[in-house]
């Protein structure tokens, strides 16, 4: 069992000087959000984005330059007058640890500031238990710090976990026995993982928290409006509305595997009974179902297999795409997954045959499109959280 002291000895803990003076004040998150973007701004660009004075600016930026969260590229010297220099944010000014606890493998990254991940562990499992959650967070956190310096394991600021919610109510639905998943029903996986880090630690549900990267960093125009449906284990998914992400009154908004689609006797049944990973690996022998997970981007020898969830899948995901549309009116139908890219591709296209044939009057007719952000969604979101509730303008999950 990992020793949460090993932290404080090595100044792992997040009890730190830079940790102490965050969260920031709003302008100075808005700020920081703006320069996520990935473009560099001077000072008065800022300050009229912001609707703030230009001192006001200078003043914060003095504090962000301090807190090391930001820095300076080189001066433009092609204007007339004294040259802008422009900001940026600086990658190594802040991390943050993300894990993934899914229904056949466990992820944790380390992200920095920019969003980009430094380096990840993976585990892969028939069931997930919870004993073994916490020796593969106590075995591999240390690893994932051997990659900061001392003074920045002071930086990382939380422990983000995407994870599907109320785990242990889908045994029914696969080859995993029920007695392991009903001890998730009374874990405190917050409470577990604070102890085992030293951390805050931020839970959100993963398919939300996918929806969140591939709006983050999916580089859509402004306001994004989009259904997102993640394949996984499970088929489930998020809404984004106006630029923003619908979490909903029980942080459920967009539980799209629980939509009533017809299964291929016209029957009603749930989105996830026919286009999750599952109903795939059923028909699988056991070489072909270790390769829906060990990350092998060519799924050998599923060919046969393949044609048919595809065209199940595609049929429930159009239905849905339609009933999602009455409601809210989206711009795309956006479809990320646990999928080679080959997949995803014959994914989409199967579901854009699909949803030519439905009947779109009173509606404007949407089609589907590949995510941008790809399969890692699921983890890049779990590591966003702890950066998006202190250091920039919107926080999710919960």
């Amino acid at each position: 069992m990992f020793e949460p002291e090993m932290y404080t000895n090595n100044k792992f803990s997040a009890c730190s000087s830079f940790c102490e003076q965050l969260p920031l004040s709003a302008n100075a998150r808005r700020a920081l959000t703006l320069l996520r973007s990935g473009y560099a701004m001077p000072k008065a660009d800022i300050a009229r984005s912001l609707g703030i004075s230009a001192q006001a600016v200078t003043k914060m930026f003095t504090q962000l330059e301090a807190l090391e969260l930001i820095k300076r590229g080189a001066p433009d010297k092609g204007r007339v007058g004294q040259p802008t220099v422009p900001f940026m944010l600086n990658p190594r000014g802040a991390f943050s640890l993300g894990l993934k606890v899914g229904r056949r493998s466990f992820v944790l990254s380390l992200m920095d500031l920019s969003g980009a991940i430094i380096d990840s562990y993976q585990q892969t499992f028939d069931t997930p238990q919870t004993d073994k959650l916490e020796q593969f967070v106590s075995t591999h956190l240390p690893l994932l710090y051997r990659q900061l310096s001392q003074e920045e394991r002071t930086r990382v600021v939380g422990l983000g976990v995407a994870m599907p919610f109320e785990i242990w109510n889908w045994p029914a639905y696969t080859r995993v026995p029920a007695v392991p998943l009903e001890n998730w029903q009374h874990y405190n996986i917050v409470g577990a993982l604070q102890h085992l880090s030293g951390l805050p630690v931020q839970l959100c549900n993963d398919d939300t928290a996918a929806c969140e990267a591939e709006l983050l960093w999916g580089n859509y125009p402004e306001p994004a409006s989009f259904v997102y449906v993640y394949i996984g284990s499970f088929a489930g998914g998020g809404i984004v509305h106006h630029g923003k992400v619908l979490y909903g009154a029980h942080h459920n908004a967009g539980a799209l595997g629980s939509l009533s689609v017809p299964d291929p006797a016209g029957q009603p049944a749930q989105l996830l009974t026919q286009a999750s990973l599952y109903s795939l690996e059923q028909d699988l022998n056991t070489q072909q179902w270790a390769a829906l997970w060990d990350g092998d981007t060519h799924w050998p020898g599923l060919a046969e297999t393949l044609n048919p969830w595809l065209q199940q899948a595609a049929r429930a995901l159009a239905h849905a795409g339609l009933n999602c549309q009455a409601v809210l009116d989206t711009q795309h139908l956006i479809v990320e997954g646990n999928l080679p890219e080959w997949v995803k591709e014959q994914l989409v296209a199967a579901i854009n045959e699909q949803l030519k044939h439905l009947d779109w009057r009173g509606l404007h007719a949407i089609k589907a499109r590949p995510g941008l952000v790809g399969g890692n969604a699921q983890v890049m979101g779990s590591a966003n959280l702890p950066l998006a509730s202190r250091l920039f303008l919107h926080t999710p999950g919960h």
